[in-house]
């Protein structure tokens, strides 16, 4: 993590270091079920929902100040072009010091951090955290699951625009990514099994 990132979050847990009584919110993903297709790129929606017992996305009244998340996901059957496919909404795409959001990609999936920048009035309260493209090498069904970007103690990853941190009730989804073989390759290995079916006839 670079000093400027460290430095953000230090000094945001300082100011606001206070926890409140919220129901519990939900990271969770645009859809329970993404079916696409090898090879070919797709995008996969991260959405915050203030209150996961209330059907619907439930916005945050305050808004959000900071946020971060980890994506986990089987990192050798999808391809990530580059950081840029990692799509951060303007107003949180910093890390407080007016540097773009933080990014990464590791062995088990990838990361980011984005506040709002420090001098700007305006908090965040759209439910969506970011858009990320991606695309299936391989067939199968995979589980991507959400859970909390900073795991250090004083680190807070959810604080909304009052100062309150919010991880203490954070839920975490997960959804499914089906990967079926493109259609020409379907239509190829159909009409091989056709053609050995005919010549076993005979």
């Amino acid at each position: 993590m670079n000093s400027r990132m460290t430095f953000w979050l230090a000094l945001a847990i300082l100011i606001f270091g206070s926890s409140g009584v919220y129901a519990e919110s939900l990271v969770g993903f645009g859809q329970p079920l993404y079916e696409v297709q090898v090879g070919q790129p797709f995008k996969i929606q991260i959405l915050f929902d203030a209150e996961a017992s209330t059907p619907g996305i439930q916005l945050l009244p305050e808004g959000l100040f900071t946020m971060g998340c980890h994506v986990g996901f089987d990192t050798g059957a999808f391809q990530l072009s580059g950081l840029e496919t990692i799509e951060i909404p303007s107003l949180l795409n910093n890390n407080g010091l007016g540097d773009p959001a933080f990014k990464e990609l590791n062995g088990s999936g990838l990361g980011f951090a984005g506040a709002v920048s420090f001098g700007h009035w305006e908090s965040y309260t759209d439910p969506l955290l970011a858009t990320i493209t991606l695309t299936p090498t391989t067939q199968g069904d995979f589980t991507f699951s959400l859970s909390e970007y900073f795991t250090s103690a004083n680190k807070a990853n959810f604080v909304d625009f009052t100062g309150q941190t919010l991880d203490a009730e954070m839920l975490f989804g997960t959804t499914t990514v089906r990967a079926v073989p493109e259609p020409s390759t379907l239509l190829l290995l159909l009409t091989a099994l056709a053609s050995l079916l005919w010549m076993r006839r005979f």
